[in-house]
């Protein structure tokens, strides 16, 4: 399966949240899974870097 991470559910994961669902963590974690960051959550750390 294709998974697209949105910068809520990155941060959530790296960061081991409780925010994040265990069924969203297992899906995330699923070597048989692919898993994508969204092009916008190198914008917004960018833009979070600049101020």
């Amino acid at each position: 399966m294709n998974i697209l991470l949105d910068t809520c559910s990155f941060l959530w994961l790296v960061s081991d949240s409780p925010e994040l669902s265990l069924d969203a963590r297992r899906l995330f974690e699923d070597p048989a899974n692919d898993v994508y960051l969204s092009a916008s959550l190198a914008g917004s750390g960018l833009m979070s870097a600049n101020k």
